[in-house]
């Protein structure tokens, strides 16, 4: 099926959306080659930027290339700028006009800047048409049943190979984030939607038990309000467990990890009552990227 000018099915019809790809961009490039001794490098930069590279936008917003088709684009787009003479690093030509490159567009970079525009809106939107289609897909992801949490996560440990080539991508390239929670916020209820796994926010020596994580995974208890929400009672006889002191102890502890703000809220069973797993929570977390002081001195091109 073909759908916006893209091919959408199984994987061997998904490579029809990359087929010519390589082939059209060089003959773009090569209807220049009569002029490009006469080209400045800013001619240059313009043809790359605005009559070959923008070609590539809309397929690529929405659709995972072909591992190595777009750094073999990358590539011919730089050898067009450069002309045979390897002057200066890609990188540096990637950069800014004001910051000593030359403004040529980094192909792979543009992706990762789509895939986290795509990020943004999963997390910070309310009411979008593919929503619920994204939370399900993402729940397949190291057989968790994540959605928006996963961004949330250190996936050095996780197996995303149960996600689409586009999801994984875009999760991937959330990684460069650093996802703080807001001190002076009332948490509101998402802190009962915290990983238990895979989180740095929360920590326990008991759950650090392969054993004990593979019958939480089993029963479904993955968030701190699985945990919290049921008696200890409950959930020994829910996880197969004798030792009521055991889970005691293992909610004590992630507890305990929690900022000290948050810990009398969650254990507050008037509030915990009020949670419910289906319901959407606002997230109450400032985004940070490393070495910036906030997202605002981050701009992704579109």
């Amino acid at each position: 099926m073909k759908v916006l000018g893209g091919f959408l099915g199984n994987e061997q019809f998904q490579r029809k959306n990359w087929e010519g790809v390589m082939e059209k961009v060089c003959a773009r490039l090569s209807k220049w080659k009569w002029l490009h001794p006469q080209l400045s490098y800013r001619a240059r930069v313009l043809i790359v930027n605005n009559l070959v590279a923008s070609t590539l936008w809309h397929k690529l917003r929405v659709l995972q290339p072909p591992r190595g088709l777009v750094e073999a684009v990358q590539k011919k787009t730089v050898e067009f700028f450069q002309s045979g003479h390897h002057w200066l690093r890609s990188a540096v030509l990637h950069l800014p006009v004001h910051k000593g490159g030359q403004g040529l567009v980094n192909i792979v970079a543009q992706v990762a800047a789509f895939r986290l525009q795509s990020a943004q809106r999963l997390l910070y939107s309310f009411g979008l048409l593919w929503m619920d289609t994204a939370c399900l897909l993402l729940r397949k992801a190291g057989h968790l049943g994540y959605d928006k949490h996963l961004f949330l996560l250190e996936l050095s440990s996780v197996d995303l190979s149960g996600l689409t080539p586009f999801y994984q991508s875009m999760v991937q390239a959330a990684q460069v984030f650093i996802f703080q929670w807001k001190p002076a916020v009332t948490p509101g209820m998402w802190p009962f939607k915290e990983p238990l796994f895979q989180n740095s926010f929360i920590s326990s020596g008991v759950l650090s038990s392969d054993s004990l994580r593979i019958r939480l995974r089993e029963a479904g208890c993955v968030k701190l309000g699985h945990l919290l929400k049921t008696s200890i009672p409950h959930l020994a006889e829910r996880f197969s467990i004798r030792s009521h002191r055991l889970l005691s102890k293992l909610v004590a502890e992630v507890c305990v990890s929690l900022p000290e703000v948050f810990r009398g809220f969650v254990k507050d069973r008037t509030v915990l009552d009020q949670w419910e797993e289906q319901h959407e929570y606002i997230l109450y977390i400032d985004v940070k990227v490393a070495g910036l002081h906030s997202l605002a001195e981050l701009k992704v091109s579109t």
